[in-house]
């Protein structure tokens, strides 16, 4: 069995791991990985030197990129999208390889600030999703997989491998978070509602045990905030901080000598690096001048607690810009000032939309970008630091694009509108609606106030079938090794022994021509 890991820059550790720990259970042939930015990647392989002497395909999507002057050959474009993007799940064709990345759609800014600024002409996007296309196509065509596992989908490589999978018949495994606690699914989609909950749902293919499970949440979920492993906390200063440890005088000394090696390896010319002189700006200078002048211009504006228990409202918690929440799941709907404009303006008179601000995003948007959203009419901006729990507590209505805040709502009896997938979907209407027209979201909204109803049998089933279809595993701190949001110690060996088993498993559920006699551990 081979398998295929498209990787971005930081999970490439974690599929390096998972991939041994694979081959410590079954019996796997060859693996194959994309890997991408160049400056994490001449960092990663010092530490790795067998990486690239271990019979391993590696595709670097630094030199698709960079190999961006010719003009692109159309008609093999056509081919490839008629090859790859029918109608499918994978959403708006083949053209959404380019939207799914945000280092090729969006400014060289983007990870740091809320930048909009074209890096590429028509012809340079066109030619770099032609080379992926050739790239990827090569790639399957050498090592022919069996199994293609992903995590989540946000760089061009992973998109296209998504594609590929769907066009071939490759079994496809998308590790991503349910939000519920750290439970982990193994999704053969990028969207929402994943169709293995769907199914484990409408069988009620769950047990006593995850109807346990389900009931203990729900009630803990209740008197608590429902933290996921991976959240981030409320605050009215950046999240992203530049962060000098031990040392401190020798600290400038040591940031030359980086941005020496930086500029030596090669990494100037990859996109999908920013550098380090603009990350470090951002984050010591424009970032907290940016939330500093906000709090300063916005914190009279900011709707009071008293106004909340007397208005009637909606709440919509901001997305992060740019993320995946909004270039993946939530096309065609990316512009989430527009996205407010026209909730706002649906809403019943009696009522306003009180909007908040992702902790992710403090310092990053400008302050012209807030102030264009109290343009419009009946919109109020709660503070940085109110968590979206305590909104949510007292609305009317909650209102997502994606994400994770529905959960709070459905927990808390409030009606959901999704303007985009969501897995509460599978959640009667009266719960969770969801707005497929936007011709018709004031009659939506109107309709799902009137009928709002919940439902606590089919909450439950939906948690058990969630919980039936998942595994317990710390993907962010234990396995990606991100500062995040922690439910437990962590024991990384022991989580990637989990996920190693989870995918085995899997795969003898779905696919006949699983490996035999694999050697799974407990979990």
């Amino acid at each position: 069995m081979n398998i295929l890991f498209p990787t971005q820059s930081g999970g490439l550790q974690m599929f390096h791991l998972l991939g041994q720990a694979l081959k410590d259970r079954a019996e796997i042939g060859q693996l194959g990985y994309t890997v991408a930015d160049h400056w994490y990647y001449s960092n990663w392989i010092k530490d790795n030197q067998d990486f690239e002497n271990s019979n391993h395909l590696i595709t670097r999507e630094w030199e698709i990129t960079n190999d961006r002057q010719t003009p692109p050959d159309m008609a093999k474009l056509a081919h490839y999208e008629k090859m790859l993007a029918g109608p499918n799940e994978a959403g708006p064709g083949l053209f959404g390889a380019i939207v799914a990345d945000r280092r090729l759609l969006m400014g060289p800014d983007c990870s740091y600030s809320q930048d909009y600024r074209r890096r590429f002409s028509d012809a340079e996007l066109l030619r770099i999703l032609q080379n992926g296309c050739e790239a990827m196509e090569k790639m399957f065509n050498e090592l022919k997989p069996d199994l293609v596992v992903g995590f989540v989908c946000v760089s061009i490589l992973e998109y296209l491998a998504f594609l590929f999978a769907k066009a071939r018949g490759v079994q496809y495994f998308n590790i991503r978070t349910s939000r519920i606690e750290n439970r982990i699914l193994l999704a053969d989609t990028h969207r929402d509602p994943a169709p293995e909950v769907a199914l484990a749902l409408a069988t009620k293919n769950f047990t006593d045990t995850d109807i346990k499970f389900s009931k203990e949440w729900i009630h803990a979920a209740r008197f608590q905030d429902a933290k996921y492993e991976g959240v981030s906390t409320p605050s009215a200063q950046p999240a992203q901080r530049f962060g000098i440890t031990n040392g401190k005088l020798g600290a400038p000394f040591r940031f030359l000598k980086r941005l020496n090696e930086y500029k030596a390896c090669g990494a100037t010319e990859d996109n999908h690096s920013p550098g380090l002189v603009r990350p470090a700006i951002f984050k010591l200078l424009i970032n907290p001048m940016r939330a500093r002048r906000a709090e300063r211009a916005l914190r009279p504006s900011y709707i009071a607690p008293e106004e909340l228990k007397k208005n009637r409202y909606a709440v919509f918690p901001l997305h992060t810009e740019p993320e995946m929440s909004l270039l993946l799941y939530g096309r065609p709907y990316v512009n989430q000032i527009e996205l407010l404009r026209a909730i706002a303006l649906s809403l019943p008179a009696d009522m306003v939309l009180v909007v908040k601000e992702h902790p992710w995003m403090v310092g990053k948007r400008s302050l012209s970008a807030y102030r264009k959203m109290l343009n419009i009419p009946r919109l109020r901006l709660a503070a940085p630091e109110v968590t979206v729990r305590s909104l949510i507590e007292n609305a009317a209505l909650c209102c997502v694009h994606t994400g994770s805040s529905w959960w709070e709502a459905v927990v808390l009896k409030i009606p959901v509108l999704a303007l985009g997938p969501v897995m509460g979907e599978l959640l009667p209407e009266g719960m969770v609606r969801r707005c497929h027209d936007f011709t018709m979201l004031p009659e939506t909204i109107a309709t799902l106030l009137s009928t709002a109803k919940h439902q606590e049998k089919q909450l439950e089933d939906l948690v058990a079938a969630i919980s039936a279809c998942t595994i317990s595993v710390n993907l962010y701190t234990g396995l990606l090794e991100r500062a995040a949001y922690r439910t437990e110690d962590i024991d990384r060996d022991q989580e990637l022994a989990r996920m190693a088993d989870f995918i085995l498993l899997r795969m003898n559920e779905t696919n006949q021509n699983a490996p035999k006699n694999l050697k799974v551990g407990s979990w």
